[in-house]
């Protein structure tokens, strides 16, 4: 999923630029809202015909099969079957009193300040603080996205292979180097330098996103996972976002200078890596 939202976003950028460029800027409000909303919509109902049901009504194999390959026994399958509650009840009892779903919502909420941080100001402050040019930011911008593709494809792998399927070393080590290409991106006026920065923090910034996706199914039941994406989806995107977009552009504002966003861009690294240690001890403890 990540990295097709890498393409997507490059596609997107890439597509707008030139439609812009084509039909005159009188029209840049249908190229940007409305053309997008009918490619989601014609895209959704492609998806609405061609998602099927179950596994087992395709022909594929059934779950019972998978656990039985897995090692994993009816008994403990029934186990953790959903308990008679309401959908209320098992969001407080599973989700709001777990505090592995608190310490995976939190660390998301993070990154997800540090990739909007990113991608909305990154256009702005190249031209505004460093003085590039259009292009040479746009070349700058192409790069984050692209970059992201290869790093989340092997993230999964990595976390499995090297780290016994712990999901939050490796975001651990990707959020320390992010904090490192961060300064480095806001201290550097050499071209090809902040490009390069720029490309790594948008490599590294989706495996602790896309990691913190695969720790929610495991941090609570299957029966609540479903809970535990709508919190861990609000905070990430209606807090996250909001902190990474809004906060970060009225901060340097207030304090008229860039330094308040790198601060807070900074602090949000340090802040994920917390949580992300935290979830990761606690995790450790119930799997032992």
């Amino acid at each position: 999923m990540a990295p097709i939202i890498s393409i997507s976003g490059f596609v997107l950028t890439a597509f707008l630029g030139v439609s812009t460029a084509e039909f005159n800027e009188k029209y840049w409000h249908i190229n940007h809202f409305y053309i997008p909303a009918v490619c989601a919509c014609l895209i959704s109902l492609y998806v609405l015909y061609a998602v099927k049901g179950s596994p087992k009504n395709e022909g594929l194999v059934d779950i019972s099969e998978i656990n039985l390959m897995r090692g994993i026994k009816d008994e403990e399958v029934k186990a953790v079957k959903s308990p008679n509650l309401s959908s209320f009840q098992i969001f407080y009892q599973y989700v709001l009193k777990n505090k592995n779903a608190w310490y995976v919502a939190f660390m998301d909420t993070f990154v997800y300040m540090v990739r909007f941080g990113l991608i909305s100001w990154l256009p702005i402050y190249l031209t505004d603080a460093k003085n590039f040019t259009k292009d040479q930011m746009g070349v700058a911008f192409l790069f984050f996205e692209w970059a992201a593709i290869p790093s989340t494809l092997l993230a999964g792998y990595i976390s499995d292979k090297f780290f016994k399927g712990y999901r939050m070393p490796p975001a651990i080590a990707a959020m320390v180097i992010i904090f490192f290409m961060i300064i480095g991106y806001f201290t550097s006026n050499n071209l090809h330098l902040v490009i390069f920065f720029a490309a790594m923090a948008g490599c590294l910034v989706y495996i602790p996103q896309f990691l913190a996706s695969v720790q929610t199914m495991e941090v609570v039941p299957a029966f609540a996972v479903g809970s535990c994406v709508g919190l861990r989806g609000f905070m990430s995107y209606v807090v996250g976002a909001s902190l990474g977009t809004k906060a970060i552009g009225l901060a340097v504002d207030y304090f008229d200078s860039w330094n308040a966003g790198l601060i807070m861009l900074l602090s949000a690294c340090v802040l994920c890596m917390l949580c992300s240690t935290l979830c990761h001890f606690s995790a450790k403890k119930k799997y032992l």
